[in-house]
């Protein structure tokens, strides 16, 4: 074997190589990459958008049948929580839109206002600017239900006049409170619809986004990186998620050794987005030309 044989191959973090490929597709991937990272801080920000607004409403709706009521507890806990999902869903939106200036996607930055619009991420744009100089203003937590823990949930009350009393508020997020109709507001309702609107903008967003990719891009990325099963004693999911070239170091009796000499990462649960996405894009064109 030569001493400077080089292999190209995909693989599954540290294991041995999952596939060997071409330097042609080794190249389309590698330059596929650059994209790749671009929707990968938005996969991950709308990750941490879903996992904190989740965890809200869970700890809220009282989902952890074995937690016992304690507002001497729960209220920190709640005002953490509360906090974390107003925060997430702006960052969330804020890189979507550095996303559409880096592809320089006009239909994305179309999308991207259009759900800013939407009354629930103006309350958390202006309760994200109000907790950058405040802390975060809830007015009141309401009990509701019985002690069943099934039916009991908080309610989670923001006071009208109380934001307006801060010096902070700049004119926009002043008028939008000025604005609301109620006096007290249950951001509960707020955030139950925030989780859902989310899925829908990032699926909008990925569609978007993959429209921007080339086929040859997608359908190298699918034949590379899509899961497979290693039948050995057992079936072994194999999901590869590290693009490599590997050159040959010597041979130890029958076993030869590699070394990495450039990789590429791919996030595991932004490749499942892809997949999923560009696989449903061949089916629709395979479907259409038939």
């Amino acid at each position: 074997m030569e001493k400077n044989k080089l292999n190209y191959v995909v693989k599954e973090d540290s294991s041995k190589p999952y596939k060997y490929i071409s330097k042609e597709k080794f190249d389309i991937l590698k330059e596929f990459h650059k994209n790749f990272l671009l929707i990968n801080n938005s996969c991950e920000n709308f990750n941490n958008s879903l996992f904190a607004s989740q965890n809200l409403m869970k700890f809220i709706n009282f989902e952890d049948y074995d937690k016992k009521l304690s507002l001497k507890t729960d209220a920190p806990m709640i005002k953490y929580l509360t906090l974390s999902t107003i925060l997430f869903s702006r960052i969330f939106i804020d890189n979507l839109r550095h996303l559409s200036r880096q592809i320089k996607s006009n239909e994305m930055e179309v999308i991207i206002n259009e759900y800013d619009e939407k009354d629930e991420y103006k309350m958390m744009r202006a309760l994200r600017n109000y907790t950058s100089h405040q802390s975060i203003p809830i007015y009141d937590l309401s009990f509701n239900g019985s002690f069943s823990k099934k039916e009991s949930y908080y309610d989670i009350i923001i006071n009208k006049k109380e934001l307006l009393k801060s010096q902070d508020i700049n004119s926009r997020d002043k008028k939008y409170f000025q604005n609301l109709q109620e006096e007290k507001i249950n951001l509960k309702t707020y955030f139950e619809e925030l989780e859902t609107l989310n899925e829908k903008l990032f699926v909008k967003i990925l569609e978007e986004f993959s429209n921007n990719i080339n086929s040859t891009d997608r359908s190298t990325f699918i034949e590379c990186f899509d899961k497979r099963y290693e039948i050995t004693s057992e079936f072994i999911e194999i999901r590869p998620n590290i693009l490599s070239i590997e050159k040959y170091q010597g041979s130890f009796g029958k076993y030869n050794t590699y070394k990495s000499v450039e990789h590429y990462y791919f996030d595991r649960k932004t490749v499942e987005y892809l997949l999923n996405k560009f696989k449903q894009m061949s089916k629709e064109i395979t479907i259409k030309n038939n």
